[in-house]
């Protein structure tokens, strides 16, 4: 149990040390069998601002409907026969993108 202890005073006092580093190229272990990794992916600031917007529309934080979507996708093109449920909401998300499109123009 020492040990334990020891080894996460240990941890602590390293986190403590780095607190104000970049954090660079991070890896987590997960619980499960797999690791996730973070990986940094450059974008055009307006379209950063779409995506926070269209997350907060949705009452989710950007990056995890950006996972989302990158996981949806890769899976689609795995699997080569998208998912019904998916096909439904791609088409309700380009309804919606389209009603919002005619809003705007009717209303300038």
């Amino acid at each position: 149990m020492n040990n334990i202890r020891e080894q996460l005073a240990a941890e602590a006092a390293e986190a403590e040390a780095r607190k104000d580093e970049d954090p660079g190229r991070m890896h987590r272990a997960r619980t499960q069998a797999t690791t996730s990794s973070v990986y940094t992916v450059r974008m055009p600031a307006d379209r950063i601002e779409e995506l926070r917007s269209l997350a907060a529309q949705r009452g989710e934080q950007p990056s995890a409907l950006m996972r989302r979507w990158v996981l949806e996708r890769l899976d689609t093109e795995r699997d080569h026969e998208p998912d019904l449920t998916d096909v439904r909401r791609t088409l309700h998300e380009a309804l919606t993108t389209l009603d919002n499109i005619e809003q705007h123009r009717t209303a300038s």
